[in-house]
């Protein structure tokens, strides 16, 4: 058994038939919601931190689009200047590297136990690494609603995971810096970065939606569940954080200011 194993593929098989045996019928498949929810609600900190780095780094872009301007043609010093700026703001642009990265590891590890330990030829291996206080199943079923989540499920769950992937996507593009510089002021640099992020929320949920096609489908139940309590997250923070920059703020005396002007 190799330490990969051992940290990350044996406790989530571990917790998974935990919560499979609480549940009505040892369903996997619900056990598989719990998991989500239980996942979502342990990243909720460090989300809702990535989601104020990122409406941090939104308000900063017009000095960020200042400085751009300044140091155009000098990249050292355009490099140095925004560090120095997001030192001064005690702010990251890879704030959302470690919730993104627990995220990729906790998918590859479901989809080993997706792939292998659903798979009722596989039941003896799979019991074998059950920890001595975890219950063993007799019996257990991964079906829901009549899809076998064990099995590849290559035309509806795609689909719809790449839906809601597209609106998380769309959803997140809205804390996403914005240049206020018309587009015929923008650099060859500049514009080639905008079409790339603009094609990607194409592009991306459709290949993601392609790449699952081939595996089982419990994995592409988790990701669209996942996927659809981070929209409602997200939703609930743009309802009480705003959810782009504003083009003028009041001052405490009554007088309207432009962001431009505040973040000076």
């Amino acid at each position: 058994m190799n330490i990969l194993t051992i940290i990350f593929y044996q406790p989530l098989v571990n917790v998974l038939f935990l919560l499979a045996y609480f549940v009505p019928g040892h369903s996997l498949s619900w056990a598989i919601v719990v998991l989500t929810v239980l996942i979502r609600l342990a990243l909720l900190p460090s989300s809702l931190k990535t989601l104020e780095h990122q409406r941090r780094i939104q308000l900063l872009q017009p000095k960020i689009d200042e400085i751009k301007k300044k140091h155009a043609e000098d990249k050292n010093a355009l490099n140095k200047a925004t560090i120095e700026l997001y030192n001064a703001e005690k702010v990251s642009p890879f704030a959302s590297c470690l919730p993104l990265f627990v995220q990729l590891v906790i998918l590859i590890a479901l989809n080993s136990v997706m792939r292998h330990g659903l798979d009722p030829a596989k039941l003896t291996e799979t019991l074998a690494l059950l920890y001595s206080f975890v219950p063993q199943l007799s019996s257990y079923h991964a079906s829901f609603f009549g899809y076998d989540l064990a099995k590849p499920e290559p035309i509806v769950l795609p689909i719809l995971v790449g839906l809601i992937s597209y609106i998380q996507v769309k959803q997140s593009m809205k804390l996403q810096p914005q240049s206020n510089k018309p587009d015929s002021e923008l650099s060859n640099e500049e514009r080639i970065t905008k079409s790339m992020t603009k094609n990607m929320q194409y592009l991306f949920p459709v290949i993601f939606a392609i790449s699952l096609r081939q595996q089982p489908a419990a994995l592409a139940f988790y990701w669209g569940l996942s996927g659809l309590l981070t929209i409602a997250q997200q939703a609930w923070y743009f309802k009480y954080k705003g959810e782009t920059l504003p083009k003028s703020v009041k001052t405490k005396s009554g007088v309207e200011v432009s962001v431009r002007q505040v973040i000076k």
